[in-house]
């Protein structure tokens, strides 16, 4: 899997320290080597701008300044349809997935974050960000 992630760029979006941490490392662990991180949706708004593109794009519901489904949606708006959108929430319950997916968001998945869980998703998720990352 390494090789498979090595050259695409991600874009972590969480208010929480220990996530990011986390994240980071089960990506690093897993291959990517192009992670950047922001604390909050303004923080990403920044980046996005930057001319920084993002194969794929996690974001936490629950953040201030702007929540994940908003920031989701400015992205969207801005940027249009070329970062794979993650919608990340410690609540998954069906209505906020489904508000993630209205937004946007590509794919949705609820914390507790492990190290297991994550790479799983990655790995489940792969065909689609080599889709969009050969797209670009």
């Amino acid at each position: 899997m390494a090789n498979n992630f090595q050259n695409m760029s991600m874009l972590i979006v969480d208010d929480e320290a220990l996530t990011r941490t986390v994240h980071e490392f089960t990506l690093r662990h897993s291959g990517f080597t192009k992670l950047q991180m922001a604390e909050n949706g303004m923080q990403a708004i920044q980046l996005c701008q930057s001319g920084e593109h993002y194969v794929i794009i996690t974001m936490d519901f629950s953040m201030p300044l702007i929540n994940g489904v908003r920031l989701a949606t400015k992205l969207l708006r801005e940027k249009g349809a070329d970062s794979l959108i993650v919608g990340v929430s410690a609540d998954g319950d069906p209505p906020l997935m489904e508000k993630f997916i209205k937004a946007g968001a590509d794919r949705f998945y609820s914390k507790p974050l492990t190290p297991e869980k994550i790479a799983t998703f990655f790995q489940n998720i792969q065909s689609i960000t080599q889709w969009k990352s050969k797209a670009l």
